[in-house]
C-alpha cells in the first residue's frame, strides 16, 4: 500500500479466499483487511486511477462484481474473529 498510495498500514489479517476464471484460467483470489490510523494518502496517477475511502455500507455504485464476494468473506472473518 505504502508504494503505491503512501499509505502506511498497521496489521494485516488473512480474510478468506475464493476461486474465480480469468482468461480461461481458474485463478484462486487471497483477500486481506488491513487496519490504519492514518487519513492521508497519495495518489501516483500513473498506475491508479482514483482512491477515496468507503464505510462498506455506502459503496459507489460502480464497482467490480466481486466486492460483495469479498465483503462476505470479510464479514464471515470478523465473526470468526480473524479480522482486523
Amino acid at each position: 500500500m505504502f508504494e503505491e498510495i503512501g499509505l502506511k498500514i498497521d496489521k494485516v489479517s488473512f480474510t478468506g479466499q475464493y476461486t474465480t476464471e480469468f482468461e480461461g484460467n481458474k485463478v484462486d483470489v487471497l483477500c486481506f483487511s488491513a487496519s490504519t490510523n492514518a487519513n492521508n494518502f497519495s495518489l501516483n496517477d500513473q498506475e491508479i486511477f482514483g482512491i477515496d475511502w468507503f464505510l462498506t455500507n455506502n459503496l459507489p455504485d460502480q464497482t467490480s462484481g466481486t466486492v460483495d464476494k469479498i465483503l462476505d468473506l470479510h464479514s464471515e472473518a470478523i465473526k470468526r474473529g480473524l479480522s482486523v
